[in-house]
């Protein structure tokens, strides 16, 4: 009977070395780099050795995928995502979490998506959480009055709003808009000095949609002016005095 001896070769068969202990005819074999096996046969006679074919094992690289980390889209957006963006191993095949087979994938619901990258056996695996900010709401902005007396100050309060809250203030009939400083809270304290109308912008997120609420206007009341009856007059006996009032700038008085 033949003796088998296994042997390999790390520079494309211009060297052969024997494998320890590598004498049945199946061998596992894991090597790190390109390597050829062969099997060489011998008796314990006179007869020359007979060397089998030459098997190249090539060692495939595990695909690297990368998603990139998890994020948080606006409300409406979508993203693309890439399992190889790079192009970098052809002949790939592609399995998402979703059941899709290709290399990009368009998403715009928030969840949790996966995919694997299969190299001729070899898999890469990689997962994102998308997820997406919530849709602000405007609400409603009220006050107990409308208007105000020149100097005085009344409160505004915003209900069923959802987000970040700025209030803002125009005083030409609503064409500008200019924020309030320190206004981002649901109730705001204000002491106009002219006419002003009153709004309050919600976001969640700068670079995403806003919503606006209602528009309250309130009307500034300018206090009478004092009326003037005259410089003081001293009287005779009977004597009538005739007073000529002169009449506020403005308001009653």
């Amino acid at each position: 009977s033949a003796n088998v001896q296994l042997e390999y070769s790390t520079n494309n068969g211009v060297t052969w070395n024997p494998i320890p202990a590598a004498t049945s005819p199946t061998l596992n074999v894991g090597p790190v780099v390109e390597t050829q096996y062969r099997a060489v046969l011998t008796t314990s006679g006179t007869c020359p050795s007979v060397i089998s074919n030459a098997q190249p094992v090539t060692l495939v690289d595990l695909p690297i995928v990368s998603l990139g980390p998890d994020t948080t889209l606006c409300p409406g957006d979508s993203i693309v995502l890439t399992a190889d963006p790079g192009g970098l191993y052809p002949g790939a095949t592609f399995l998402w979490s979703t059941g899709a087979t290709t290399n990009g994938l368009n998403v715009n619901v928030a969840n949790t998506y996966s995919v694997e990258v299969d190299t001729l056996g070899c898999i890469g695996r990689d997962t994102i959480l998308v997820d997406f900010f919530q849709v602000p709401v405007g609400g409603v902005v009220s006050s107990n009055i409308d208007s105000v007396c020149l100097g005085d100050s009344l409160n505004l309060n915003l209900s069923g709003s959802s987000g970040n809250i700025q209030w803002e203030a125009s005083t030409n009939g609503g064409v500008n808009w200019a924020a309030i400083p320190l206004g981002t809270t649901p109730s705001l304290d204000v002491a106009p000095v002219s006419t002003t109308d009153y709004r309050a912008i919600l976001t969640f997120v700068a670079a995403c949609q806003s919503d606006t609420s209602n528009t309250i206007r309130i009307q500034v009341v300018q206090p009478p002016s004092p009326a003037q009856a005259g410089p003081d007059q001293s009287l005779c006996g009977n004597t009538i005095a005739f007073l000529a009032a002169t009449p506020p700038l403005v308001g009653i008085g």
